[in-house]
């Protein structure tokens, strides 16, 4: 299942007097992104490094800004991913500590700073629902009315009653049976819902 964030979140940690402050910013397209860290320069000028990973859709980008190779943007990119998250950009902005922590402690360092944003952040689950639509007569409202529960999203009352849903259930067998077989049915779409996880552990 993947996972979207709709605000930005940050966190900061503390590795052997370097601090790293990590972004974790909802973006559509890469263009947002680039600004997203060019800000970032704007507000930390001072910082060693402004390191950074993107997962927009099927792109997937990351930087090491000048730390050795593969030590900073990968380690971001692969906590993303383990993730699930997308549209998203992950920036550690690092202030050196004047201790040197080594290619892993680097890895290890970015990895947990993109680790932690990450604890803290407010994420939405990306669920694939269908959406459809019946007619049928009044005389059938009541039945239908309580298969469908909280699933009906819209109600519209004619000559006959149409109920437009959202269910992954095939309930079409049900619906021929109650209406001995004279309902309407149509299928919509696929939609995606939003739904918001707890952070509770």
């Amino acid at each position: 299942m993947q996972y979207k964030i709709h605000s930005k979140f940050e966190t900061t940690i503390e590795i052997k007097k370097s601090k790293f402050i990590s972004y974790l910013i909802p973006v559509s397209d890469e263009k947002t992104a680039k600004d997203e860290i060019n800000y970032l320069k704007k507000i930390h000028p001072n910082a060693n490094h402004h390191c950074y990973a993107m997962i927009i859709n099927d792109i997937q980008r990351s930087n090491d800004d000048g730390e050795p190779n593969s030590s900073a943007g990968i380690p971001i990119l692969k906590e993303l991913q383990f993730s699930n998250i997308t549209n998203v950009l992950c920036v550690v902005v690092r202030y050196f500590g004047g201790i040197k922590l080594g290619v892993g402690g680097l890895i290890r360092a970015y990895s947990q700073s993109c680790k932690a944003v990450l604890e803290i952040c407010d994420k939405y689950a990306l669920i694939k629902i269908k959406k459809h639509q019946i007619t049928f007569d009044y005389k059938y409202i009541d039945k239908i009315e309580f298969l469908l529960k909280n699933d009906i999203v819209d109600k519209v009352f004619d000559e006959k009653v149409t109920f437009t849903y959202l269910s992954n259930n095939d309930y079409l067998e049900t619906f021929n049976e109650i209406t001995s077989g004279t309902i309407n049915y149509q299928f919509i779409a696929e939609n995606i819902l939003e739904v918001k996880q707890s952070n509770e552990k």
